[in-house]
């Protein structure tokens, strides 16, 4: 588990990216229980991580069919920042 220090929903979002592919399933767990503040962050954290991961992929392109439209704009967004290695999300953005 992450240091509550660097959480998505209140410590820095460099320290995230940073951490890269092993910060991902903390992040994910964010964007689907967090505050809608955290929600937006773990979705731009998402976007930044690299190597994009399928299971960030999955996380965001569930995230589109999310009711709140800030939620689904966030994760547009961040599949948006990955670019083609979020190609399996295209369907889902159409």
């Amino acid at each position: 588990q992450l240091d509550p220090a660097v959480r998505p929903d209140d410590g820095p979002a460099e320290t995230l990216v940073e951490r890269g592919p092993a910060a991902v399933p903390e992040v994910v767990r964010v964007l689907a229980t967090g505050t809608p503040g955290a929600r937006q962050r773990a979705a731009a954290v998402l976007g930044r991580i690299r190597p994009v991961t399928a299971e960030a992929v999955a996380a965001l392109t569930e995230a589109l069919a999310d009711p709140d439209p800030d939620r689904r704009a966030d994760a547009a967004g961040a599949l948006g920042a990955m670019g083609r290695e979020a190609s399996s999300a295209a369907p889902a953005l159409l």
